[in-house]
């Protein structure tokens, strides 16, 4: 962050000073051609340009990344159990086939023949494992679909979060507003945090204020 702040700061440095409101952080930022494409917005800090935004408390923050957790070890656990199952249910008809495939010279003379396969299929359970096999494929894709849907939810609140935890550093009268005060706070801004408030530390450095932040 101190690099990109460095080669742009004549651009974003007056706006991220003036910025009062948390859209204003992207418009500024925005303001650098291709910003996406500059290192700090490819990594911890896209949440700064991210498009969407939505308004989070910092528990709302923290109930929402507790259900993300949860609904990525749910999608995880029903795809492991339906690789299980799918490979079960695979052997089991490969089993199938190559009983018949034995038999099916003899197709035609032998009428206790279907019964043998019947009773095949059902010693290796094989329509319930089949059934098993669809309902936790159903289950897996629904359980990721929730998954996906809660990271987008994630995303547009942490947005919001981390360009109001910057608008509330440019608001902070403790610090001086230069360009390493801004890439230390933003730097504590990575996707997922909660606060940038704990990250407003005394550090050993010397600072233009008197104080310092604590970078990362």
């Amino acid at each position: 962050m101190k690099h990109f702040l460095e080669n742009y700061w004549g651009r974003v440095g007056l706006g991220l000073r003036a910025a009062r409101d948390p859209e204003d952080v992207r418009t500024v930022l925005n303001v650098v051609p291709h910003v996406e494409s500059c290192l700090p917005f490819r990594g911890h800090a896209i949440c700064l340009i991210e498009p969407s935004a939505t308004v989070v408390t910092g528990d709302e923050l923290r109930q929402t990344r507790r259900e993300l957790k949860d609904a990525d070890e749910k999608a995880q656990r029903l795809w492991s159990e339906y690789n299980v199952a799918n490979q079960s249910t695979t052997q089991a008809l490969a089993a199938v086939k190559g009983t018949f495939d034995g038999f099916k010279s003899v197709v035609h003379f032998s009428p206790l023949f279907l019964f043998v396969v019947f009773v095949l299929a059902e010693t290796l359970r094989l329509k319930k494992l089949t059934k098993v096999s669809n309902d936790l494929e159903v289950a897996s894709l629904e359980a990721r679909r929730s998954k996906d849907s809660i990271e987008n939810t994630l995303r547009t609140q942490e947005a919001w979060f981390s360009r109001n935890e910057v608008v509330k550093f440019a608001r902070n009268r403790r610090y001086d507003k230069t360009l390493l005060n801004f890439a230390r706070a933003m730097a504590g801004l990575p996707e997922g945090m909660v606060s940038l408030s704990p990250y407003l530390r005394v550090h050993s450095g010397p600072i233009t204020s008197g104080h310092s932040i604590f970078a990362f």
